[in-house]
């Protein structure tokens, strides 16, 4: 919008980048909106809080699927216990 002329506050651009985010960010974005100051925010911050928060995301999927498979092994071991004590 600079291009054409129109000046837009770093306020409106970090509101704009918060509102266009995918659901699975709205914790983060709540706790933005609550807890700083949007006036003073800048968009490196603002990416900063977001990729770490992303970040963390991946690690808890990570985890769970790796608490999901062991969770299969375990089932998987038990049952053949099962199978083999009943013959």
């Amino acid at each position: 919008m600079k291009s054409c002329g129109e000046d837009i506050s770093n306020r409106r651009v970090i509101e704009k980048m918060l509102i266009s985010l995918p659901e699975k960010f709205d914790p983060i974005v709540t706790i933005i909106e609550e807890t700083k100051d949007l006036f003073n925010l800048s968009v490196h911050e603002l990416m900063g809080f977001l990729k770490y928060y992303e970040k963390r995301l991946v690690k808890r999927s990570e985890k769970s699927i790796e608490n999901a498979s062991n969770q299969s092994i375990l089932l998987v071991n038990m049952t053949m216990r099962k199978d083999l004590s009943v013959m």
